[in-house]
């Protein structure tokens, strides 16, 4: 969990996730498990009246930064859609590229694609190109325009509440825009 952990006093009505296991000693698995496990959690979800509180006594953004394990991008994959109830409208993508989704006042629809395939450590590379990215946007309105802005091919269908967006190659940046005819809200 990091060099950080804080040691909260929470509700004893909220549901707790994940158990706390100290520090190891380094070495082969045979030689350093534990059978010690504590009774701190890694995630605290308490709800009170119509509200919702998600609690990480831990630093995942640091513990990610400081040792680079996916676990740890699975892991606040799984507090985004399974306990927040987000859905991911890139599942399938490279965990290389990021995907930001924004709306305007109007409505309309901004998708900013950034291809980190090139970056390693401090130092960038030309990115390896992302073919077939595949999006899913949640909608009931009817798009009257799917534009890339950086001149990539964009084709989409709409079913069942979901516009389905296929971008032909991913460079190093794309963003689409969607517009819709009457602008408000399209979610």
């Amino acid at each position: 969990m990091g060099d950080t952990y804080f040691f909260l006093e929470h509700n004893k009505e909220a549901k707790t996730f994940l158990k706390f296991i100290p520090r190891q000693p380094f070495g082969p698995p045979e030689c350093c498990c534990t059978r010690e496990v504590w009774d701190y959690p890694g995630l605290i979800d308490y709800t009170y009246g119509s509200g919702r509180h998600l609690t990480l006594p831990w630093l995942p953004g640091s513990f990610y930064s400081k040792t680079g394990h996916s676990n740890t991008v699975g892991f606040m994959r799984d507090i985004l859609t399974k306990h927040s109830g987000l859905v991911s409208v890139a599942a399938d993508l490279t965990p290389m590229a990021e995907v930001t989704v924004s709306a305007d006042d109007r409505g309309h629809i901004l998708i900013q694609l950034v291809n980190n395939s090139g970056a390693f450590g401090l130092t960038f590379f030309a990115p390896l190109p992302v073919e077939h990215v595949s999006l899913q946007i949640p909608t009931e309105k009817l798009p009257v325009s799917v534009i890339s802005l950086m001149g990539g091919h964009v084709t989409w269908r709409q079913e069942n509440g979901i516009l389905f967006l296929l971008l032909d190659c991913l460079a190093e940046y794309d963003a689409l825009r969607i517009e819709f005819e009457d602008g408000g809200s399209a979610v």
